[in-house]
C-alpha cells in the first residue's frame, strides 16, 4: 500500500463521516515541474480509481451507515488498488531522500488501514479507528511531505483532494 491507497481507503472514510481530510495540497502554482513523469501519471491513475465506481459505492454505504455493505467495497477497493503499490514505490525511487522515508513511514501505517477496515463492526467503530490514524503526527507529516513533493512535480491540478 502506498500513500493513494492509504489516501483512497482513508479519504473514503473520511470524506463519509465529514472529519478533515488526511493531506491538504500545499499552496503554490498550478504547474509541476515534472507533470509526465511515471510519478504524476501514476496519480492521475489513483484519482481515478478513488473516483470509481467502488469507491463512490463505499462511500455511500458508509453514510448510510450500511457497515457491512461499505466493509465489503472498502476491501474490494483496497484489491483493485494494490495493483499501484509497487508501481508508486518504484516511481520514487529517484524521489529525494525526505520523500522516500515519507512513503516508507506510511506504508508502515498499512495494517492499521486494512486491520480497522476488517476488524471493525460499525462504522462508528470504523471512524474511530481512522481518526486515531488521520491524527498520528507521523502518518500527517508523511503525508504532507509526500503532498509537497506531488504538488511540486505535478502541479495543483493533480491535487483535487487527498483521497
Amino acid at each position: 500500500m502506498n500513500i493513494r491507497q492509504a489516501a483512497t481507503l482513508i479519504g473514503i472514510a473520511v470524506a463519509s463521516v465529514g472529519t478533515v481530510a488526511v493531506t491538504s495540497p500545499p499552496a503554490g502554482a498550478a504547474s509541476g515541474s515534472n507533470p509526465n513523469s511515471a510519478f504524476c501519471k501514476l496519480e492521475k491513475s489513483s484519482q481515478t480509481l478513488a473516483a470509481s465506481k467502488l469507491s463512490v459505492a463505499a462511500s455511500k454505504a458508509l453514510i448510510a451507515g450500511n457497515w457491512k455493505v461499505a466493509q465489503k467495497d472498502l476491501m474490494s477497493v483496497d484489491k483493485q488498488d494494490a495493483s499501484v503499490a509497487k508501481q508508486f514505490m518504484s516511481a520514487l525511487s529517484s524521489a529525494p531522500a525526505n520523500v522516500r522515508a515519507a512513503a516508507q513511514q506510511v506504508s508502515k501505517f498499512e495494517p492499521t488501514i486494512v486491520n480497522g477496515v476488517k476488524n471493525s463492526t460499525s462504522a462508528s467503530q470504523f471512524e474511530k479507528t481512522e481518526l486515531a490514524l488521520t491524527t498520528n503526527a507521523k502518518f500527517s507529516s508523511a503525508g504532507q511531505t509526500i503532498a509537497t513533493y506531488e504538488m511540486a512535480q505535478c502541479g495543483s491540478a493533480s491535487l483535487s483532494s487527498a483521497g
